[in-house]
């Protein structure tokens, strides 16, 4: 395993860090899981977050097809429709 700082702006690292605490909350909750890997890597202008357990999975045939994005504008906050 290869370790390099990372070093993110506070946006960007709050952002890494909401995704990565929704991640072990879901696996708390339903996985089962006795181990999980959590890597974070810089490739060019982007970041990968990749989180895994070896808990028990689900059918991916069951799930909505989303993707999601840092770039999103969060659902609350000012401005929002409540």
């Amino acid at each position: 395993m290869v370790e390099e700082d990372i070093h993110l702006d506070d946006k960007r690292a709050t952002e890494i860090f909401r995704i990565t605490q929704e991640s072990l909350t879901n696996i708390s909750r339903h996985a089962d899981a006795t181990e999980i890997r959590i890597a974070l890597e810089r490739k060019e202008s982007r970041y990968l977050l990749e989180v895994r357990d070896n808990g028990r999975g689900f059918d991916p045939s069951l799930r909505k097809k989303t993707i999601f994005r840092l770039d999103r504008r969060p659902r609350t906050g000012a401005g929002a429709k409540r």
